[in-house]
């Protein structure tokens, strides 16, 4: 009977020996996961109403448009300071970058023209006229040419030349055109028709329509990446709470994945290959694995997110414009340092690891217990 006993306080002894050598094994692990957590760094002031943004790796700054203010706001990458606000027209949208002519192209809703804005002197030095109601530009590098939704109605995308801002072709995409974004790869232009809730795909070298397709209600949003052996190109539907997935070769959808309220923007990082996704009802970006099209986490940000189109890769930065408070959220992918945000938060492998050692104790207590026991019998 004694053996037996100490052969029980051995096997106690044992199992808590193992408790905690799985909790040193675990923690190493558990904290690598953890350092790829995106979360929220800090916060900007910017100017009014921001809408939407974009980042210039030449400048190394990111450039807001305040919808209200109708100026842009330069966000320096390395203080995360405003350092300059551009004047541009009026109620200033989309915001875009040409890398050719190192200039920020900006779209002014409020008027008929696009202001062009130096990015080493912060300075306006052209302005594409002849627009009606500019919504947003998208460079594309064949032809060096911008695209920019305009006449929503209409579904007016006008063809501009990106050296001498003249206007080469106005396409007809669906009703309301509003999003837009350049597939390289593909050498293709994806327009969003709010409108009509589809997606018209150009040809950005010849400027022909190559498809039309019905996408989630009302669709805001556009971002392609090639991350996978398949391109794929995500379509923000404001209405239907969704993101929809599109596959650029075969030009059809390939899946659905529900995300927060009202999303209204959307950006690629490539390094962590996660989508995040701007909800502006519910005040929230959500990350959207691009491995499991599911949502990871959810983030809490700004009044009324925007845009998120601001992307800065030597940094893990993505810009968040929250037109409800007037500022910008800055959101660390979590690639340059541990996940958790800082401010004294617990990060989830510490609550692994307080877990496993409250089970490493009591284990450890049980068998002491168990061995003065044994021990007692014994004599």
């Amino acid at each position: 009977m004694r053996n037996r006993e100490q052969r029980a306080a051995v096997a106690i002894v044992f199992g808590c020996a193992l408790v905690l050598a799985t909790a040193l094994v675990a923690l190493p692990s558990a904290r690598a996961t953890d350092a790829k957590l995106p979360y929220v760094l800090t916060s900007i002031r910017v100017g009014s109403g921001p809408g939407y943004d974009h980042y210039d790796a030449h400048a190394g700054a990111t450039y807001v448009s305040n919808l209200n203010s109708g100026n842009v706001s330069v966000i320096s990458d390395s203080s995360l300071a405003v350092v300059a606000t551009v004047a541009v027209g009026t109620s200033p949208k989309g915001v875009d970058y040409d890398p050719l002519s190192h200039t920020i192209w900006v779209a002014n809703s409020g008027g008929t023209s696009a202001s062009v804005v130096n990015d080493s002197s912060n300075a306006v030095i052209g302005a594409v006229s002849g627009l009606s109601s500019p919504t947003r530009p998208e460079w594309a590098s064949v032809n060096d040419t911008m695209f920019v939704t305009e006449n929503l109605t209409a579904g007016a995308v006008a063809v501009v030349n990106g050296s001498t801002y003249s206007l080469i072709k106005t396409l007809r995409a669906g009703t309301d055109s509003v999003g837009i974004t350049h597939d390289p790869p593909r050498d293709a232009m994806l327009v969003g028709n709010y409108g009509s809730s589809n997606v018209t795909v150009f040809n950005a070298f010849t400027y022909a329509k190559i498809a039309t397709v019905a996408v989630g209600a009302h669709p805001e949003a556009i971002a392609c990446y090639d991350g996978d052996a398949l391109g794929e190109c995500l379509v923000v539907s404001n209405s239907g709470n969704s993101v929809t997935f599109v596959n650029d070769t075969s030009w059809t959808v390939t899946a659905t994945v529900s995300v927060g309220l009202g999303p209204i923007g959307v950006q690629v990082d490539p390094a962590t290959l996660d989508a995040f996704v701007t909800n502006a009802q519910g005040n929230t970006v959500s990350v959207l694995s691009l491995v499991s099209n599911s949502v990871v986490e959810t983030l809490g940000v700004g009044l009324q997110p925007h845009g998120v189109t601001a992307y800065d890769p030597t940094n893990g930065y993505l810009f968040v414009t929250n037109q409800g408070s007037n500022n910008v959220s800055v959101i660390a992918d979590g690639t340059q340092g541990p996940g958790g945000g800082g401010g004294g938060t617990a990060s989830t492998a510490d609550a692994l690891l307080g877990v496993v050692a409250f089970i490493a104790v009591v284990t450890l207590l049980v068998s002491l217990v168990a061995l003065i026991v044994a021990l007692r019998g014994r004599k």
